[in-house]
């Protein structure tokens, strides 16, 4: 029971921010990208200003539900990383941002698409 009452408040409070004008502002400052990460774990983000970032990284894999197909997520992993001003704008070479762990939660195949939000 005290779970539950726990639970219940806590989600509450998620409402409560969500619908907040802080919680508004959060979201409205959030970015969601879909890329395709190689077999060797790279992926290349396009376009992604300078600043500092928390990354949420869900990786997902189509599987096939008898006439359709959909996406089940195979990992999940965070990383902080900086994207320092550029000079130009562009980059030409890919910029490494560090090494994401990303916790398997089901078998990972040559590719998946990768939602990264930050």
């Amino acid at each position: 029971m005290a779970f539950n009452a726990a639970l219940e408040s806590y989600q509450e409070g998620v409402v409560a921010f969500v619908n907040s004008e802080a919680g508004r502002m959060f979201q409205a400052g959030q970015k969601e990208y879909l890329v395709i990460v190689k077999a060797d774990g790279g992926f290349r983000v396009e376009s992604v200003p300078s600043g500092d970032y928390y990354l949420e990284i869900s990786s997902a894999e189509w599987v096939s539900m008898g006439n359709a197909n959909a996406l089940e997520e195979v990992g999940q992993g965070h990383l902080e990383a900086t994207v320092p001003e550029i000079s130009g704008g562009y980059l030409s070479e890919p910029l490494d941002v560090g090494v994401v762990q990303v916790e398997l939660l089901g078998k990972l195949r040559q590719e998946s698409v990768c939602r990264i939000l930050i």
